[in-house]
């Protein structure tokens, strides 16, 4: 991110990671990161993902299954996103 910032003349820049870490111990985020966002996210570019070449239908749903193997009580899902700050000099 720090280049990418950096090329569109931001300075001040900080980028740091951002861990999501869930476990059956955190049933709220099961439900609502895993399953309501995460899994949601990447369902929702499926259709356009196969239609495009990119991915054969049911190796899709395969890793849609396997994600959500991670919902199960014995399941681990681990994610880091990176968030990026700046300042635009006028």
């Amino acid at each position: 991110m720090f280049p990418l910032f950096k090329s569109v003349g931001l300075s001040n820049l900080q980028v740091s990671p951002r861990v999501v870490y869930v476990d059956n111990s955190k049933p709220e985020l099961v439900d609502g990161f895993i399953k309501g966002t995460f899994t949601s996210m990447i369902e929702g570019v499926g259709d356009q993902a196969v239609l495009h070449g990119l991915i054969e239908k049911e190796l899709f749903a395969k890793g849609i299954s396997d994600l959500l193997r991670t919902t199960e009580p014995d399941g681990v899902f681990s994610y880091t996103f990176f968030k990026g700050i700046g300042t635009k000099e006028h």
